[in-house]
């Protein structure tokens, strides 16, 4: 009896050191969730009072990109994905005028970015062609009437304003690298990176030509974004990838379409936008991507809606994920038949002999 009751014991305080362990790791995820975002939103405030309110969002995408590639691959990959993304706005935002030519600077940033798979760099790098994909189909618009791609001043101040939120970044990640640990990079075989390259130039650039013929905008971009994240150099991983994405998408459509019956104006959208977004940076490292996707779809659906155009845009992004699902899972599927049928037709060394 007396040894149950200290195994109870023991048992009972384990759970409740545990639970505190987890509430504090929450706790601390949660403050630089809000650290985070505070940062970002430094020259976004600045740029939306002093210049442009509409150039608010372009600076934090600005911003964003830097943070993610920096993250993820380190200072110079961080640098060097923001230099190629200014010196290709220009080039995206005329190239979405034309579908060809659209299709022909997806296929070119792809096979770049992944190319880079070789040093398991191409995870920061595909965050390029994703940016250039939302630049071609949705270009920022200042004047409030249209966007003026053929504009030089147009052109100049979407540049700027991305370069502003991404130099803000790499100027205060600066001091901070060299305390936090090195990430380990996954190198890939040549043979797995061509596969990759070659399926995800293929689906992004087709999709990319069908969504500017058919004008889809903001909601096309989608298509290519989910595209770029779930395709994974391994199939099965692809397989594994979309299958989250898409769950995590249609839970997070869900939660949208129920905030928009309480959110009815456009102050209280952007209220749960932030909530959802600073729930979705308190999961961005933890190991389930579905529930990263459940915070992060309302988050981007509440930002770019306005009060009672919430479900047609919560439709889209829902259309379009689904498609890009069913797309990289063929395509991910095909290929891993492919593979395996492909190994099984080798002679084994004894037959051979």
């Amino acid at each position: 009896m007396d040894s149950q009751a200290s195994n109870s014991r023991v048992e009972s305080e384990t759970d409740r050191s545990t639970a505190e362990l987890s509430l504090g790791v929450i706790g601390k995820r949660l403050l630089l969730a809000f650290a985070a975002m505070a940062v970002l939103a430094v020259p976004a405030v600045i740029v939306g009072m002093a210049w442009n309110p509409a150039g608010t969002s372009v600076v934090i995408l600005g911003s964003i990109l830097a943070l993610a590639t920096t993250a993820t691959a380190g200072y110079r990959a961080g640098v060097s994905a923001v230099v190629a993304l200014l010196l290709l706005t220009p080039l995206a935002l005329v190239a979405g005028l034309l579908p060809i030519a659209g299709a022909c600077l997806m296929a070119v940033m792809c096979l770049m970015s992944g190319a880079t798979a070789l040093w398991g760099l191409h995870v920061a790098f595909r965050m390029v062609p994703l940016y250039i994909a939302f630049l071609m189909l949705s270009p920022p618009v200042f004047n409030g009437v249209a966007a003026e791609p053929l504009s030089s001043a147009y052109v100049l101040s979407a540049s700027v304003m991305l370069a502003i939120g991404a130099l803000w970044v790499l100027l205060l990640a600066r001091p901070f690298l060299s305390r936090l640990p090195r990430r380990e990079l996954t190198h890939n075989p040549l043979s797995a990176t061509v596969v990759y390259t070659t399926a995800t130039t293929v689906l992004c650039s087709v999709s990319t030509l069908i969504v500017l013929m058919i004008d889809a905008g903001h909601a096309g971009a989608w298509l290519i974004m989910t595209l770029l994240i779930v395709m994974q150099v391994a199939p099965t991983a692809t397989l594994d990838k979309t299958g989250q994405r898409l769950g995590g998408t249609v839970l997070g459509a869900v939660l949208a379409a129920g905030i928009s019956f309480v959110a009815t104006t456009t102050a209280g959208l952007a209220a749960w936008a932030l909530v959802m977004m600073v729930a979705a940076m308190t999961v961005f490292t933890g190991p389930r991507y579905w529930l990263y996707v459940t915070f992060l779809t309302p988050a981007v659906i509440l930002l770019s809606s306005s009060p009672g155009d919430v479900l047609r845009l919560d439709a889209q992004r829902l259309g379009y994920t689904a498609i890009g699902a069913v797309l990289a899972a063929a395509t991910s599927g095909g290929v891993f038949w492919y593979q395996r049928k492909r190994a099984a037709d080798q002679p084994s060394p004894s037959v051979a002999e």
